[in-house]
C-alpha cells in the first residue's frame, strides 16, 4: 500500500516563541520570509507526497487562509479548540485519515529520505513506527540525554520528560501509523504519545527507524 498522507499536528499555542505566535500559530513563524510550515510541506512535496492534513487549533484561520488556496497539491483541515491534546485531535479527524500515513509535528524538521524509511517500514511487515537519532556524539537538543530505549529496531522504553542514562536514542518525532490500530474510544483529553505510543511500547509493537545523522 502506498503512503501518501501526511498528517501535521499544528494547533498549540506556541507560548515559548511569544511575542512571535501572538498573531499567529508557531508553525506560521516566519524564517527567511517564508513560514516554518512552508519548509516542512516542501520537504514531503519533493519526495512525492501530494496529500496533507492540517489539525489545527489556536489562530486556525492564519493556516488555513494560505493553504486552502494551493491547487497543486491537496491539503485537508480539521479544527479543535487548542484545549485539546493531541490524541484528540488525532481522533478528531478520523474520518479524513488514510489507512497508513505518517504523522508528524508542526515545530519539527529533519532532513530524512523518505524513500528509505517507507521501504524500511514495508520491509519489516510492522504496523507502527517511529523515527529515531542515535545521537552518539551528544549533539541532539539535550546533549547526551535521550527519551528512547531502541533495541533490536524496536523501542523498549520511552520517556519524553525523564532522560535516562541507558536510553540510547532521541526521538524525532515523525510516525508512521496504522489507522486500525489506534483505539479511537478513548476520551483522555492526553497527548499521542500517552495514549497511543506508551500502548504500542507496552504490547511490544512499536518499530523504530533509527538516524545516525
Amino acid at each position: 500500500m502506498k503512503i501518501n498522507q501526511i498528517v501535521i499536528f499544528a494547533g498549540g499555542y506556541g507560548k515559548r516563541l511569544l511575542p512571535l505566535t501572538k498573531d499567529r500559530p508557531k508553525p506560521m513563524v516566519e524564517i527567511n520570509n517564508f513560514p516554518f510550515l512552508d519548509y516542512l510541506i516542501n520537504s514531503f512535496v519533493t519526495q512525492g507526497i501530494t496529500n496533507f492534513l492540517i489539525l489545527t487549533g489556536y489562530k486556525n484561520h492564519v493556516i488555513e487562509k494560505k493553504y486552502s488556496q494551493i491547487k497543486k497539491i491537496n491539503i485537508e483541515f480539521s479544527y479543535l479548540p487548542s484545549k485539546f491534546n493531541t490524541y484528540m485531535r488525532l481522533k478528531n479527524a478520523k474520518h479524513k485519515l488514510d489507512k497508513k500515513f505518517i504523522l508528524i509535528f508542526g515545530d519539527n524538521y529533519t532532513n530524512l529520505d523518505l524513500k528509505k524509511m517507507i521501504n524500511f517500514y514495508k520491509k519489516n511487515k510492522v504496523e507502527n513506527m517511529l523515527t529515531a537519532y542515535s545521537n552518539l556524539n551528544g549533539d541532539a537538543e539535550y546533549g547526551l540525554k535521550n527519551n528512547l530505549l531502541i533495541k533490536q529496531k524496536k523501542v523498549l522504553e520511552y520517556n519524553n520528560k525523564y532522560k535516562k542514562s541507558y536510553f540510547n536514542a532521541t526521538n524525532i518525532g515523525f510516525y508512521f501509523i496504522n489507522k486500525q490500530s489506534i483505539n479511537f474510544d478513548l476520551n483522555f483529553n492526553k497527548s499521542f504519545e500517552e495514549t497511543i505510543i506508551l500502548d504500542k511500547i507496552k504490547n511490544n509493537n512499536l518499530f523504530c527507524y533509527l538516524k545516525n545523522r
